[in-house]
């Protein structure tokens, strides 16, 4: 709980998020083993492609990892109304952990209570694969200045308007977002 006030602390909301997160994974890998797909395979497919689905389904069962703890978090933003945390993703010591990517979770505090405003992983335009000259929220073709500045051979076009993100310098995937270099999750984006 918050200081006097008996609302909810940030951190007991992003970790119920994460908690949610995890299990839900947990629920769609244990439907693996039950799931139509394993029902045709449990009908119609040989011994070896049967039990090579149910090795996978279980493999990945048991070797999920949950969500890392608070003092792994990384506040990457902080005042009094506006919290941008930084949650790790899979690594090397947790292949399959939850989350798979990097997240950022941004909280505001409308009228003096904590909520998610707003999930995101990295732009899978400028942010998700470190580059020498990553410039996250910058667009991918002119490295964010607009235009281009090395001749296309060919199209003579040094000093012409970017095609990719039409002369603004702004990555076309992310520049609308909250935090740039980072997307919406994919499952709170409209189709």
């Amino acid at each position: 709980m918050d200081d006097n006030t008996g609302r909810l602390d940030w951190k007991i909301l992003v970790e119920s998020y994460l908690a949610a997160c995890f299990e839900d994974r947990k629920s769609a890998s244990k439907a693996k083993l039950s799931n139509a797909q394993a029902d045709v395979f449990d009908k119609h497919g040989s011994d070896l492609i049967r039990e090579m689905y149910i090795d996978t389904a279980e493999d990945a069962l048991n070797s999920l990892t949950s969500y890392p703890v608070a003092n792994q978090w990384k506040i990457i933003e902080e005042d009094e109304n506006r919290i941008v945390v930084e949650i790790p993703g899979n690594d090397k010591k947790f292949p399959n952990r939850v989350p798979s990517l990097d997240t950022r979770i941004l909280l505001m505090r409308p009228r003096g209570e904590w909520k998610i405003h707003d999930v995101l992983n990295p732009c899978s335009r400028c942010n998700l694969i470190p580059k020498p000259n990553n410039r996250p929220g910058k667009c991918f073709a002119c490295n964010g200045n607009g235009t281009f500045g090395e001749p296309d051979p060919l199209v003579r076009s040094i000093g012409k308007p970017c095609s990719v993100c039409k002369g603004t310098g702004g990555c076309p995937k992310c520049a609308a977002e909250s935090l740039p270099g980072w997307r919406r999750v994919f499952f709170l984006e409209k189709l």
